[in-house]
């Protein structure tokens, strides 16, 4: 390897000597600085004199090289003034960089050539071509699949021109030895060769892709025709674009032009350089070097410090980890015993995404801690993970300068509009409705303090439970009949409909105009976001991501021109895959110490500490795919480049990484519960080096340990189960008999129900259950016998039909729940009608819901028991029948003659005193449940005592009962526990979690184990 190192007392201009000797090809390695080394060379070079640098040019392959070159400049100046070089980013494959925003556009202007199409623009237009062919053939397709397979297209076409390929070759591909689905693929294709040159023909536009090799192609030209004066510096590109490398081969002719390549491995044996594939790392560096017809031994090595030891092993240890499988019988065991190879490495397995990202978090912060230790990067493809990462360290109120940014439809304004498409589409549903209302945008032309509050009224008085109809009519004439509204919700409630009737009338049509739509939706946006003293422009539009998203969609007014009119449900998805293809970057606001980067915007940066997240296969790399439009064998023959290029250029990543002067390697065991597989060059350097061989790294801390105990607490004590002794005047003195029961087994519910008041709030578009399904048959059955008293009418079976029919639809339960309880009351209401002359053959009168009260005197003053019974039958003989209606499994007869079931025997008891209104009789003869299943040959009629005497022991059991817990409850020190009687578990309980059951019943077990 041929070093040319940089002597302090030697001359300045060796880059111009340099130049002169014809040494135009050279390379910093992966363990030194990239852009430290780079710039430490030119300073050398242009020492003493201020306005040297400005006479070069560096050309780069990102913007993010350029910041960080011109960064380091400004650091090794100490941050004086200087004249800077001109930077010029030229963008390579996976990067959004604008090629052309430096360049002098006197000088590259070319006459022939239509400028470069927008990009959304771009995208609409393709969509409007899918969408168009697939209807022409009869197939059915959506925008939203349309907007996909268009953003395909265009990555096609990209991918084609980047190779400098003619769509024409298409005619290449052999139908007939393709498979079926081939040619209909390759037919599919015909867009791009017919149609498309077409109307960019008629647009004056080109693909930016075959703009860009023109312009190189151009530039190339110039240079060539016309060497510029300025020192031209390629640095940091493998050429991996043919019209990249045919530039810089231009530029290594130049009598003032060099190249400089990262990472270069010189290390590597002759026939294992030649055994190279597509997977390594050097391989686009191989490539660009046979195409400059350059042997590998003649590139020179940039002037930089002298490597000490420890680079010397670094660079090594990454020579051996990216072997080839064919050589990697060679890997040297000296590693295995010599633990300084590895010992600026750390690597943390971690057990989940969110684990390793809690341990990145943690070794970031530890960074930011002192501004001495420099600068931190996390160079992930996982977005995801990296998501996570600025999640966690916002913990610390730390804003890391994420570089991938976040889709527009991530961010709170993207969102608000998105909530607002997604809302109308979906009927105003509760769901869809309060996402809209809670978002901290929407404000609804009225103070949003106020709108807070009638949000919460309307969610509380219409929006939990059963799903109110549909709409905004349906909304405004739910809340009429609501026994909850107040005058100032309804009128509250009409104003905020009225805001959105305009966009729910244009999407109730079956097809609408697309630039009418956006701009209708626009304009509700903005009425919802107003406020009472801001408009909704000011709060929507304002702010950098406001600023961005604004331009943004007045672009897509504009361009929307070339869809054609959409069915309105596929609106909310179309504008998401639109929002999601733009990015918005915060301009300010970051922390200067830490970055979260993608692996080729890192690759040239120098960072003191980079970690490398989720090195799982199938992230690090990411599985090589063909893509939709092509196989490998069509590919092949097309001349595209096999994926697996891709990997190797993920592999060129790494080896630059590795050669940072710390690294931290992190991965998930596991990811959404399945195992995964370590990336492949984890593998290696475990397998190379001893994962323990790195205890002696400053970077080896307990990470993972440390960011579990920011959410753990040292020691976990059990709580006791609660034991509330409420005073005596707080204590209930009034409770119905269907409360009892809970009262014997969990008192505790008593506790949160009655004296804390806390009632369970329905869930929000709730699913009607059996509970429902009860209240529903006990309505019906109370409305049938009010009706017939007396005596049945003939149709029975009809009649409890229709009274069904018209409570569901009063009620505006969903059609789908009416015709699902429909089916099942037809069941009951037959076997009604089977069993109701038969039961009243003996009754004189029935009464239903009828309710009466037994007061107790006890030492604490009155005690009500209250009841209202669903049946009660005046039986001829002057005696009556009381029955519970059970849509539910009921209680067995063993299970009340206890007392553990007391609410029948307790209603008997009521009823033995006559205290139900408008029954004097106090003879209870029979008590029994009717089990009401809904379901053919299940509906049966339950006896639990028949007979004066076995009634009246049943009473005198629950009364002994009931007059046990009033006077126990009357006792200041008896507590309300929770679950007093385990092993009596109650039926359905509201306030476990209230309880925090969980906890010490789990402990009592363990301690009776």
């Amino acid at each position: 390897m041929k070093v040319f190192e940089i002597n302090p007392n030697q001359s300045k201009n060796w880059l111009s000597q340099s130049l002169q000797k014809n040494k135009k090809i050279w390379t910093i390695p992966s363990t030194e600085g990239f852009t430290a080394s780079l710039v430490d060379g030119l300073l050398a070079d242009t020492k003493g004199d201020p306005l040297a640098l400005a006479n070069i040019l560096v050309l780069l392959p990102t913007r993010r090289a350029a910041r960080s070159l011109e960064s380091e400049f400004l650091t090794k100046n100490n941050n004086k003034v200087v004249l800077l070089p001109k930077f010029l980013a030229l963008g390579e494959l996976d990067d959004d960089t604008n090629i052309f925003e430096n360049m002098d556009p006197n000088n590259l202007t070319l006459p022939n050539v239509f400028p470069p199409i927008d990009p959304l623009k771009r995208q609409l237009m393709l969509t409007q071509l899918v969408y168009k062919q697939a209807q022409e053939k009869g197939e059915v397709q959506s925008i939203e699949q349309a907007i996909a397979l268009a953003s395909e297209l265009a990555q096609l076409i990209d991918e084609v021109q980047t190779e400098g390929l003619d769509f024409k070759n298409l005619t290449n591909l052999v139908p007939d030895n393709l498979a079926e689905h081939w040619q209909i693929t390759v037919a599919f294709l015909d867009l791009i060769t017919e149609y498309w040159p077409q109307i960019l023909k008629e647009e004056k536009m080109s693909d930016p892709s075959s703009y860009r090799n023109l312009m190189f192609e151009k530039l190339g030209k110039d240079w060539s025709t016309r060497p510029p004066e300025e020192i031209i510096i390629a640095a940091g590109s493998t050429g991996s674009v043919p019209a990249t490398r045919a530039l810089l081969k231009i530029v290594s002719k130049m009598p003032k032009g060099c190249i400089v390549l990262p990472g270069l491995d010189q290390n590597i044996a002759d026939d294992d350089w030649e055994a190279i594939d597509d997977s390594h790392p050097q391989n686009a560096l191989k490539l660009l070097l046979n195409d400059f017809n350059i042997r590998r031994h003649d590139v020179l090595t940039w002037p930089v410090k002298k490597m000490g030891k420890q680079g010397e092993m670094q660079q090594t240890l990454i020579t051996e980890v990216m072997r080839t499988t064919d050589t990697s019988h060679k890997w040297n065991t000296v590693f295995k015993s010599d633990e300084r190879y590895g010992n600026y490495i750390t690597r943390i397995e971690a057990q989940s995404p969110r684990e390793e990202a809690a341990a990145i978090a943690m070794a970031l912060r530890w960074v930011v801690e002192d501004k001495n230790k420099g600068s931190g990067i996390l160079v992930t493809p996982d977005r995801n993970l990296a998501r996570r990462v600025s999640s966690e360290l916002k913990r610390w109120d730390i804003k890391v300068n994420d570089s991938a940014g976040e889709p527009l439809s991530s961010t709170p304004q993207g969102v608000f509009l998105l909530l607002i498409a997604e809302m109308i589409v979906d009927k105003l549903s509760p769901v869809a409705l309060l996402s809209l209302l809670k978002h901290p945008l929407s404000s609804g032309q009225i103070n949003t303090t106020e709108f807070e509050v009638f949000t919460r009224h309307l969610e509380l008085t219409l929006l939990r439970g059963p799903r109110p109809p549909h709409g905004t009519n349906g909304l405004c004439s739910a809340i009429k009949i609501s026994k909850f509204k107040t005058p100032a919700l309804e009128i509250w409630t009409k104003s905020l409909m009225s805001i959105l009737q305009p966009l729910e009338e244009e999407m109730n049509k079956k097809t609408v105009n697309c630039q009418h739509l956006i701009r209708l939706h626009l304009k509700t946006a903005e009425n919802m976001a107003s406020t009472d003293i801001l408009a909704g422009k000011e709060r929507l539009w304002s702010g950098d991501i406001g600023k961005d998203l604004g331009s943004f969609m007045v672009n897509l007014i504009t361009e929307s021109q070339h869809l054609c009119d959409i069915n309105p449900s596929q609106y909310p998805k179309l504008l998401k895959k639109i929002l999601d293809g733009k990015t918005f970057r915060p301009r300010y606001n970051t922390h200067p110490q830490i970055s979260i980067l993608s692996p080729l915007e890192a690759r040239l940066l120098s960072p003191t500490i980079t970690i490398l997240g989720g090195m799982n296969e199938g992230t690090w790399p990411m599985v090589p795919e063909t893509g939709p439009w092509m196989s490998r064998p069509m590919r092949e023959q097309f001349g595209l480049p096999q994926p697996e290029r891709r990997i190797g250029q993920a592999a060129h990543d790494v080896a630059q990484l590795l050669g940072a002067e710390r690294v931290i390697l992190t991965r998930s065991i596991k990811v959404d519960g399945t195992p995964t597989v370590a990336s492949r060059w984890w593998q290696r350097l475990n397998q190379i080096i001893e994962p323990s061989s790195n205890t002696d790294n400053e970077m080896s801390q307990p990470w993972i340990e440390w960011s579990n105990r920011l959410t753990r607490p040292d020691t976990v004590v059990p709580c006791q189960s609660p034991k509330p002794v409420p005073p005596l005047n707080a204590r209930p003195r009034a409770l119905p008999v269907t409360a009892i029961e809970t009262w014997m087994r969990n008192p505790y519910n008593i506790y949160a129900k009655y004296i804390l008041k806390l009632k369970k709030l329905e869930p929000i578009d709730a699913e009607a259950n059996s509970s429902d399904y009860g209240v529903i048959v006990h309505k019906i059955l109370e409305e049938f016998i009010q009706a017939y008293p007396t005596k049945p009418p003939k149709n029975i079976e009809e009649k409890l039909i229709q009274i069904s029919i018209g409570f569901l639809k009063k009620n505006y339960f969903p059609p789908s729940l009416i015709a699902f309880w429909t089916s099942r009351f037809e069941q009951i209401a037959n076997w009604l009608a089977e069993q109701e002359p038969k039961q009243r053959e003996e009754v004189i009168k029935i009464f239903a819901e009828i309710e009466g009260s037994l007061t107790i005197n006890s030492i604490n003053g009155p005690f009500v028991i209250t009841a209202k019974a669903d049946r009660i039958e005046s039986l001829k003989n002057g005696a009556i029948s009381i029955i519970d209606y059970k849509t539910g499994t009921p209680p067995g007869k063993k299970e009340v003659s206890a007392g553990n079931a007391p609410q029948l025997p307790l209603e008997a008891l009521i009823a033995s005193k006559g205290i139900f209104k408008g029954i004097t009789s106090t003879d209870v003869v029979k008590l029994s449940y009717w089990h009401l299943k809904g379901k053919k040959n299940q509906n049966q009629i339950k006896a639990i005592a028949s007979g004066e005497g076995e009634v009246n022991r049943l009473v005198e059991t629950v009364e002994e009962i009931l007059l046990t817990l009033v006077k126990s409850f009357d006792d200041q020190s008896t507590t309300y526990l929770a679950r007093s009687h385990p092993e009596e578990k109650e039926r359905y309980s509201d306030y476990d979690h209230l309880s925090r059951i969980k906890e010490w019943s789990i402990k009592a077990s363990d301690e009776h184990e």
